[in-house]
């Protein structure tokens, strides 16, 4: 979904954590590490945009990368809920020896509310051959690096 007309995005809110550690995620659901964020739609809001950028990598196995991510709400930061229709399913098949790095994108659409609420992400691996590393990074020297904070944006659209 793009949102082209003048004045229609308000409330922009961006993270990008330069404190971020990559995380190993197993089969159960977790937190992902910089992806909390704490947002109050405009009066006027017709739409709610959690927008992601992040990537994953093959470790801690060599089997597959699967990752079940979904999108949560809470309104005092200690209970959290999945938000119907804000999950996704991505990553690579079994292969011999699997060594691939990720970098995805991810936009989810939310009902707009009154106050405010966080959000943040959760996920879990498919299964014990297929966890991951959220934000592991590699860089151009065939190396590890720092690690890959996600780049995040959350906006309300009015009209």
């Amino acid at each position: 979904m793009t949102y082209t007309r003048q004045g229609r995005i308000k409330g922009f809110v961006s993270r990008s954590d330069s404190t971020f550690s990559n995380q190993e995620v197993g089969t159960s659901i977790v937190e992902l590490n910089s992806t909390k964020v704490e947002f109050t739609p405009t009066a006027f809001a017709t739409a709610v945009i959690y927008d992601v950028t992040f990537s994953i990598a093959w470790s801690p196995d060599r089997k597959a990368t699967f990752m079940s991510l979904r999108l949560q709400t809470s309104t005092d930061d200690s209970t959290w809920t999945d938000v119907d229709g804000c999950k996704a399913f991505c990553g690579d098949g079994y292969t011999q020896n699997d060594i691939n790095w990720h970098l995805m994108s991810a936009a989810f659409t939310l009902s707009p509310w009154s106050g405010k609420r966080y959000l943040r992400l959760a996920a879990r691996s498919r299964d014990s051959s297929s966890e991951f590393t959220w934000g592991r990074s590699y860089t151009i020297s065939s190396g590890e690096g720092n690690g890959f904070a996600p780049q995040i944006s959350v906006y309300s659209v009015e009209g």
